[in-house]
């Protein structure tokens, strides 16, 4: 009786691990980028990767369903493991990091998938001609569109 407890378990193991694929990983946001063939992206730019404790990280702009929030622009960094995200969000929240005026705000924003970190927000530009700042203002992506983008990296 014990010997087939035992059995069950182990079966039931293995079974419950070959039904749960694991997450695609990207080696790069130019492999993330190809992956959302689905989607509209265009105008990608380097970030410098070690603001995000990433291996890579780039801004791309991307039309939103029907060309909604043209001005919206995608952060799509790329790690080797994803305790590296873990340690990014420790710091982030803590604004540790260097990132943006209010990066622990950011993470409202962000998603995950495997070792990709994503995040939405838009762009603008304050001040005066003498003295100009860069801001910004973070406006919510639909979670379908999430989900599109999310399904489309699984693909």
């Amino acid at each position: 009786m014990r010997k087939l407890i035992v059995l069950s378990m182990v079966l039931i193991a293995i079974l419950v691990g070959c039904s749960s694929e694991p997450e695609k990983t990207f080696q790069n946001p130019a492999e993330v980028i190809k992956a959302l063939d689905k989607h509209n992206v265009t105008e990608c730019n380097d970030l410098g990767a070690e603001a995000f404790l990433a291996n890579e990280s780039v801004i791309c702009f991307i039309e939103l369903g029907g060309g909604e929030l043209k001005d919206v622009m995608f952060n799509i960094s790329t790690y080797a493991d994803i305790k590296q995200i873990d340690l990014f969000k420790d710091k982030c929240k803590k604004n540790d990091v260097g990132v943006f005026p209010d990066c622990s705000k950011t993470l409202e924003h962000t998603f995950y998938h495997g070792n990709v970190m994503m995040s939405a927000f838009e762009m603008y530009f304050s001040g005066t001609t003498k003295e100009s700042t860069l801001g910004y203002d973070m406006r919510h992506v639909s979670k379908e569109y999430i989900d599109s983008i999310l399904e489309d990296l699984a693909d």
